[in-house]
């Protein structure tokens, strides 16, 4: 699942923000296998004890794992920056550590914080409440959006959806009818009150229908139009070696190397099938959203060398995948 436009989710009162967001199932488990919040991650929640300060974490990227569909462990990378309140056994305020550091490991328990790591060269202080100004206790780029969360299925429609009134409709004395007529004898009765109203005119004119193509990468049917928006990338081609090639620059927190690719789809819908039909091949497929395009990549493994991954692609994956395939290169910043 991925979300963009200024998303936001929430793990237990954790709310957590970044220029795009995505939840990653285990496939063959049907459960929720990983996150990651790419650019501008941010997590932020209110601090219970005190319910006026937050506790705050900040960084590029996000990466978290889940273990039987609860976020266990959270890895903040690059620029990160972290305030939170400490407090004693007696829940007697200690201070408010702020601090800065290459990355932080946070371990949550009960959808809470058991555990925070400091990695590379953490620089900060645990600061007595009295001796930090209240414009100091927020990090760069917070905002607090609390009131947007839904907590129940009544949160999901605003006041004028919760007080909609039903059309009346002719021919219909109650729009829920939940007294609809059951035994064959009320069933023609109704029959017959029906016919009085006024049928809609009938023309020989055909239904202006959507032309339909076949979409040969995953077997998906769709309208002329969802192709015209492409759901595939043109792939520039190697003058050396005659195969499909490209080099990327480093985004979006991805791994250098050069990435053997299956498929590229603009539609959540369409990779999330392609990944399943391989998993049903045998196959282990992975994927990244690229930010620059807002393309999913889909890709069957990473190697270190192009010479590996020509052969990768040579052999057809070592026979493994017989359609065709390309060569995508993420060059280190």
């Amino acid at each position: 699942t991925q979300l963009i436009t200024k998303p936001v989710i929430w793990n237990g009162e954790n709310q957590m923000t970044g220029d795009s967001i995505h939840l990653i199932s285990d496939l063959k488990t049907e459960k929720l296998d990983s996150l990651k919040v790419l650019n501008n991650a941010f997590v932020i929640s209110l601090d219970t004890i005190s319910n006026e300060g937050y506790n705050q974490a900040k960084g590029i990227n996000l990466f978290g794992k889940f273990e039987d569909n609860k976020l266990k462990i959270i890895d903040l990378v690059k620029n990160t920056e972290v305030i939170y309140y400490m407090y004693n056994d007696d829940q007697e305020l200690i201070g408010i550590n702020k601090t800065t550091c290459s990355a932080i490991n946070i371990v949550l328990e009960n959808n809470e914080i058991s555990d925070i790591t400091f990695i590379t060269n953490p620089e900060g202080d645990v600061n007595p409440e009295k001796e930090l100004p209240v414009n100091s206790r927020k990090l760069k780029g917070f905002i607090w959006r609390g009131e947007e969360r839904i907590r129940t299925k009544d949160d999901i429609f605003d006041e004028d959806d919760n007080n909609l009134i039903l059309v009346k409709i002719n021919g219909i004395d109650n729009p829920m009818d939940t007294d609809a007529p059951t035994d064959i004898e009320d069933i023609q009765k109704s029959k017959a009150a029906s016919d009085i109203v006024k049928k809609p005119a009938i023309t020989d004119k055909p239904e202006k229908k959507s032309k339909i193509v076949q979409n040969k990468e995953i077997g998906k049917v769709t309208t002329q139009k969802k192709i015209e928006d492409k759901d595939t990338i043109p792939v520039p081609v190697d003058k050396k070696t005659k195969g499909l090639y490209d080099d990327v620059a480093n985004e979006d927190g991805l791994f250098p190397g050069y990435y053997l690719v299956a498929n590229v789809f603009e539609y959540t819908e369409n990779y999330e099938r392609f990944m399943r039909t391989l998993s049903e091949k045998g196959l282990e497929p992975k994927w990244f959203f690229r930010r620059l395009n807002q393309y999913n990549y889909v890709y069957l493994a990473r190697y270190d060398t192009k010479e590996e991954a020509d052969k990768a692609r040579e052999t057809q994956f070592f026979g493994k995948y017989t359609d065709e395939t390309w060569i995508l290169r993420v060059v280190a910043q």
